[in-house]
């Protein structure tokens, strides 16, 4: 016998319905009240995101917007003095290390110093909200963080065939050639960009005579300096193509720009080690408080001179640490690696000195025109060498004079 469904009274099925209905009542006011409650923490979330992100980088949105805004370059402030003696005393301090250490491969010191700028760029960029920088400057950024690499990279290795103060003076003749593409028209070829090349050239015919260089008997010590003056002119190169750089990508801010430089550089050194040597034998016979000092340094210059830079111009900024760092390097040179220069050596460093001093006045000199138009000095630094040409005559005034 087949058993008949059980029947459902009215009043049965009402309480079904309603106990139904208030299920479903409760269930939608539970999810209204997670939709509302996960609304309202991604709200906080992103409040509390942005304050913490404000209130951690309260000197870095300064430095954006001192980036954007045009830094004032008639005088000099205190703080950016300080960072900017502190970036030359740790950038000598790191030619002192690297000549103290002649048994330790020149590749694996430039991976220690790599890997010091990376972790002070990393350190720099620490609550900053655009770390890269726009998408449409990233190939400008990563030409000029090559060139900024091989630039520093040619300079740590002439370290192994120059003086420190001659190092000095050839690598630092990059603001120098920068101005050699403008001297080529009869309009650019003024006395503040002319004199600064002839005083360059000056320079390293200065150093040519040097006794421990120009000994005619001594063909290794002539090898060791042409060596050295390749990799230096190599880097003063890639320095003044790095300053046709600067302009194009100068709305970047300079904690970005480092960032990129360093992160090019630390690859670059890593491929050094592998072509050179072996990454295995990164840490072999090497001593490792030295490389850590060495990539403190590397940090500490690093941080000085990007904090400069953003503080002052970048011109400024450039008149002040090549200043000091001629002074330092002859201080370095004679007295902590008893290198012994000649006074030639000297005279070539003071003549460098002197032509990036007149270059970088010169750039100054164009933020502050009508000032500066007052003045003699400037009137003479741009004074053309060859006269200007006379456009020619109008006809119709010609043949009224006729």
């Amino acid at each position: 016998m087949s058993r008949s469904p059980p029947r459902v009274f009215p009043e049965q099925d009402s309480k079904i319905s309603l106990e139904a209905s208030r299920t479903s009542r409760a269930f939608r006011a539970s999810r209204s009240v997670v939709r509302a409650l996960r609304q309202s923490i991604a709200t906080e979330l992103t409040v509390a995101l942005s304050e913490a992100t404000g209130s951690q980088r309260p000197f870095f949105q300064a430095d954006t917007e001192v980036d954007r805004e045009p830094r004032s370059s008639a005088t000099f402030s205190w703080d950016a003095s300080l960072l900017a003696a502190s970036a030359s005393v740790f950038w000598v301090l790191l030619d002192v290390l690297v000549k103290l250490n002649p048994s330790i491969p020149t590749p694996k010191l430039l991976f220690h110093f790599s890997e010091g700028i990376f972790v002070g760029s990393m350190t720099l960029m620490s609550g900053v909200a655009e770390p890269y920088g726009p998408l449409s400057a990233q190939p400008l950024l990563f030409v000029r963080s090559m060139g900024v690499s091989g630039a520093l990279f040619a300079r740590i290795f002439s370290l192994r065939f120059l003086t420190v103060l001659d190092a000095f003076t050839v690598s630092s003749l990059g603001p120098v050639l920068s101005v050699l593409p403008k001297c080529v028209t009869r309009e650019g070829a003024t006395v503040g960009r002319v004199l600064p090349l002839c005083m360059g050239v000056l320079a390293l015919t200065l150093l040519g005579y040097a006794p421990h260089y120009g000994s005619a008997a001594d063909v290794m010590a002539a090898r060791r300096f042409m060596a050295g003056c390749v990799l230096t002119m190599t880097a003063s190169v890639l320095r003044a193509t790095v300053r046709q750089f600067n302009d194009a990508v100068s709305e970047v801010p300079s904690v970005v720009q480092a960032f990129h430089f360093s992160f090019v550089s630390l690859i670059a050194s890593c491929v050094l080690v592998v072509m050179f040597d072996r990454m295995s034998s990164l840490y072999d016979d090497i001593d490792m408080g030295t490389m850590v000092f060495l990539a403190q340094v590397s940090f500490a210059y690093l941080f000085s001179m990007t904090k400069a830079r953003n503080l002052e111009n970048y011109d400024m900024v450039n008149v002040f640490m090549y200043v000091l760092d001629a002074f330092l390097s002859m201080v370095a040179s004679h007295l902590v690696l008893e290198e012994g220069p000649s006074r030639y050596s000297y005279y070539a460093a003071l003549l460098v000195m002197a032509a990036v001093v007149i270059v970088e006045a010169c750039r100054l000199g164009q933020l502050h025109l009508d000032v500066c138009k007052r003045h003699s000095w400037w009137n003479l630094l741009n004074m053309p060498i060859l006269p200007r040409p006379r456009p020619p005559p109008f006809r119709g005034m010609a043949r009224a004079a006729t």
